[in-house]
């Protein structure tokens, strides 16, 4: 505009000096008057477009922060119904865990405690309680109380509290690991220390025996069993953190069981994954193998319990009150306290071998016999390898399967190590099984007519068949879990579909 201006003064001049140069003027003037107005519509244009744009940008904003108070609210709202239908189902917010079964693990936990502290009181023996572990005969030395307490109390209780951080993609948190390493040096120093002041033939390095009752081997599973407990005790962290996410496909499944599949699925509901696998946990892989129990005691004592929890889930905490009470009484009328408390110190603190390998120095089983150490597999035959190996195995498959697609490769591997622990551990009781059968109870009494040996060779075979046949359907699912698009897996129904 401004060079148009200076273009017209150095014209006028010579644009004077002729008519043909006013008229030129004169035109040039128009355009200047008709171009200045141009510029002003255009500018008066502008204004406007930005006028609606900032009125647009206003709107929109000011939508967008109604959609957000919107948002917020109904989210607000969601999370005061979640919090009020959890207070009413007993969700514990720390774990995902209803507080129905937090009460009663607890409390039967505390049942398994106060036992042992009437044990060494005195009041379930004739004798003087702790004295009675203090004879000319043996005396259990302090540092198989101490392993004992590390590994029946303290270390399964620090799995579960550190569980409670573990999360749905990452699985249990890595400072549990690193706690339970802890726990893994003290046990295998303690055991050091017992075996150097032991006077039984015990060596790390002895393979002069049969192949899992060489040093190393022993050393290894002890380690695994070890190992087994504590994994087990973290999974109850990582299913608690999954349980939104995984309880109703795990309750669909149990409403395809025919007959009480509508009861089977009720109970599951109420009791959530993350509830089973506490429940299961504490009630057979726990409490049994704490305080000992022999097979057919730990099959009457853990369906007591089942049953119990079961009322609590359909009839409150009131009726499971009652059953506990009432199962409590009739165990002290019948003194079964008192030949628990006799099982107890017979199979776990009655030598120095038997409090070893309760402690979980499994080398010391180089002190026994064949048959002794064929025995003893029968005694934990129901506690370890059904209710923890076998049970825990089967939850943490489940587990898996449900869990791929939204956990990451480190959760992965752990809940895998865990189940090729528990796996590991399974497999190698199966040749003593097959020991006792051939020495124990015996191929012959299988056939020497009705009789008690006959049937407890008959029972013996049976459980060895279906172990073995439950291990290898629990391998195959796991393998399945990761060729299946769905990675879901049925015996009957092959992959389910995605």
């Amino acid at each position: 505009m401004a060079l148009l201006r200076l273009v017209a003064l150095l014209a006028v001049p010579w644009l004077s000096s002729s008519e043909s140069g006013l008229e030129s003027l004169e035109s040039l003037g128009r355009g200047l008057a008709i171009e200045k107005e141009l510029i002003q519509l255009d500018q008066k244009a502008e204004k406007a477009e930005k006028a609606e744009e900032t009125e647009e940008t206003e709107e929109t904003e000011k939508t967008k922060e109604q959609d957000d108070e919107e948002v917020d609210k109904v989210v607000k709202e969601v999370e005061k119904e979640g919090k009020e239908h959890n207070f009413k189902s007993g969700i514990y917010f720390g774990m995902h865990v209803p507080m129905k079964v937090i009460g009663a693990c607890t409390v039967l936990v505390v049942i398994a405690y106060v036992w042992f502290v009437c044990g060494f009181a005195g009041l379930l023996d004739k004798k003087d309680g702790y004295s009675a572990f203090q004879t000319e005969k043996y005396t259990v030395a302090w540092y198989y109380w101490t392993a004992a307490f590390l590994h029946w109390i303290a270390m399964p209780l620090t799995m579960l509290f550190l569980a409670k951080d573990a999360t749905c993609e990452g699985g249990p948190p890595s400072i549990g690991y690193v706690v339970y390493g802890c726990f893994l040096a003290a046990h295998i120093a303690l055991m050091i220390i017992a075996k150097s002041k032991s006077q039984k033939k015990v060596a790390f390095c002895d393979c002069s025996k049969d192949f899992f009752l060489w040093g190393p081997i022993l050393v290894f599973f002890l380690i695994l069993d070890h190992m087994d407990m504590a994994t087990d005790a973290m999974f109850v962290g990582s299913a608690a953190a999954c349980t939104d996410r995984i309880s109703w496909q795990y309750e669909s499944s149990w409403e395809a069981i025919p007959g009480a599949s509508s009861e089977l699925a009720f109970t599951i509901r109420e009791l959530t994954f993350s509830g089973l696998a506490l429940f299961c946990f504490i009630s057979f892989a726990y409490i049994p193998q704490l305080t000992g129990q022999a097979p057919f005691f730990a099959l009457i004592t853990t369906t007591l319990l089942a049953f119990g929890m079961y009322l609590t889930l359909h009839w409150g905490w009131l009726a499971g009150v009652i059953v506990l009470v009432a199962v409590l009484a009739n165990f002290a009328l019948l003194g079964w306290f008192s030949k628990q408390w006799a099982v107890w110190k017979q199979w776990c603190v009655n030598d120095e071998v038997s409090v070893a390998l309760y402690c979980g120095f499994g080398v010391f089983e180089q002190a026994l016999t064949e048959g002794e150490a064929n025995e003893r597999l029968i005694f934990v035959t129901m506690t370890r390898l059904v209710f923890e190996n076998l049970l825990q195995l089967w939850l943490q498959t489940s587990f898996f399967s449900l869990t791929f697609d939204f956990t990451d490769g480190g959760a992965r591997m752990k809940n895998v190590s865990s189940m090729i622990i528990g796996l590991l551990v399974a497999a190698s009781k199966i040749p003593g099984l097959f020991n006792e059968l051939r020495h124990g109870a015996g191929w012959a009494k299988l056939t020497s007519g009705f009789n008690c040996g006959a049937l407890m060779a008959w029972v013996l075979v049976l459980v060895v068949v279906v172990y073995a046949i439950v291990l290898v359907w629990i391998s195959v699912r796991l393998v399945m879990t990761y060729w299946c698009e769905s990675h879901m897996w049925g015996l009957t129904t092959g992959c389910l579909a995605p």
